[in-house]
């Protein structure tokens, strides 16, 4: 969850408290039920969190999908998403290829 949290935070700047608060809802409520121990649950989404910037900050030094901007800090490139997304009926195409790359169908 620690690694996700910092992709999608990432990518949607904005976005970033709320998805980071409902990361940490997920961790605190693993502990509250039950499965995880607290060190467990913080251990995980700092090993997590930490791999995904690490990652990420690759990627934008190689721009795929991310470009480090003037102070080093790694921005989406969302604009192949942006012209899918602008044309009628594109946000169907996509999730339809998503679900085909991902079931190899």
């Amino acid at each position: 969850m620690g690694a996700l949290a910092v992709i999608v935070a990432l990518t949607l700047g904005p976005w970033s408290a709320p998805i980071i608060a409902a990361a940490a809802v997920v961790a605190v409520s693993r502990v509250m039920i039950n499965v995880h121990y607290p060190s467990d649950v913080v251990g995980g989404a700092l090993l997590g969190g930490v791999l995904a910037y690490l990652v990420v900050r690759q990627m934008a030094q190689a721009r795929l999908g991310f470009v480090a901007s003037a102070g080093g800090r790694p921005r989406p490139r969302l604009g192949a998403v942006r012209r899918i997304l602008a044309r009628r009926g594109g946000a169907g195409r996509m999730l339809v290829a998503l679900r085909a790359a991902l079931t190899g169908r």
